[in-house]
């Protein structure tokens, strides 16, 4: 839970998106669209291949962590939920900040 909070509030700071974004609505204004204010790539379809990729993990990693108890998660999974939140980091550092 507390690799997804940061990854949301590194998204929130580079977008420049209030607190009144959170969670997939968040990665929608940041990444998606013909002029988001986060650009992971110059070529529009690795563009939205991304937005996609930031809303799986919110949608699907993030919300169920942070909306539910989820009891026992086996360390193989949390390290592989850990290795990917660090991989949309990397690829946050790397992007072109409108701004």
């Amino acid at each position: 839970m507390e690799a997804t909070k940061i990854l949301e509030h590194r998204l929130r700071q580079a977008s420049k998106l209030d607190s009144s974004y959170d969670g997939v609505k968040l990665v929608t204004a940041a990444l998606a669209g013909p002029n988001p204010p986060i650009r992971l790539s110059s070529h529009q379809s690795e563009q939205e291949a991304g937005h996609m990729l930031f809303r799986g993990v919110f949608g699907f990693v993030r919300n169920p962590f942070h909306h539910r108890l989820m009891g026992t998660v086996a360390q193989q999974r949390v390290l592989q939920i850990l290795g990917m939140v660090d991989y949309l980091l990397h690829l946050l550092e790397g992007a072109q900040i409108d701004g």
